[in-house]
Formats: C-alpha cells, sequence, structure tokens
C-alpha cells in the first residue's frame, strides 16, 4: 500500500470514527436530558405534594379555629360546615339510610308477590 492510499484510508477511517463519536455524544446528550427533565418532574412533583400538605394543615387550623368541622358530602366532595350544620346533615342520612334499608325486602318480596300472581293468572288461563 503507498502513501496516498494509506492516507486515504486513514481518512475515511477518521470520518467513520468521528460520525460514530458524534451519534455517541447525541445519545449521551439525550439521555442526559431525559435524566434531567425527569428531575425536574420529580422536584415538581415533591414542591407540589408539600404545598398540598401545607394548604391542608392551614385549611384544618383555619376552619377548626372558626368552628367548622369537616363534612364528606354524598358525591365525596369535603365540605367545613358549622358544627350544628354538619350534625343535621349527619342525622339526615343515618334517618335516609335507616328507612332504605327497611323499605328494600318489602319491595323485593312484593316484586315476588306481583310475579307469582301473574305466572298463577297466565298458567290458569291456559
Amino acid at each position: 500500500m503507498d502513501d496516498r492510499e494509506r492516507e486515504a484510508l486513514a481518512a475515511r477511517m477518521r470520518r467513520d470514527l468521528e460520525a460514530e463519536y458524534a451519534r455517541a455524544e447525541e445519545r449521551r446528550s439525550r439521555r442526559q436530558a431525559r435524566k434531567d427533565e425527569a428531575a425536574a418532574r420529580s422536584e415538581a412533583a415533591a414542591r407540589a405534594a408539600e404545598e398540598a400538605a401545607i394548604r391542608g394543615e392551614v385549611t384544618e387550623t383555619f376552619w377548626t379555629e372558626k368552628g367548622y368541622v369537616r363534612y364528606v358530602d354524598s358525591r365525596g366532595r369535603e365540605r367545613w360546615l358549622p358544627k350544628a350544620e354538619a350534625e343535621r346533615r349527619l342525622r339526615r342520612r343515618a334517618a335516609e339510610g335507616e328507612s332504605s334499608l327497611n323499605l328494600r325486602p318489602v319491595l323485593v318480596y312484593g316484586a315476588l308477590v306481583a310475579g307469582a300472581v301473574v305466572a298463577g293468572v297466565v298458567i290458569g288461563s291456559c
């Protein structure tokens, strides 16, 4: 191999190595960017969780000082109500629960009796 061929081969190999190096650097750069983004998201999530905890503490302290109590309505929404109002709603909820529990078996048995009567009339008419 003469000197010109040797130089051409060395130049081609150098170009290939430069391209390989550029690809490796690009991968490293993307990997580092993903790590940085993940760290930023994690930090933001931790900050949001801390803010939510502080907000909850301050809210509870504020409303408790005002004489309110926490009440969760039937849709799962949390509300702060005066103690008398919350007790009234809880009593009403308990009363509604008892009445619906007593009414349910009556409806079930009534439906069964009605179905039996209908079946008897159908069989009797045949």
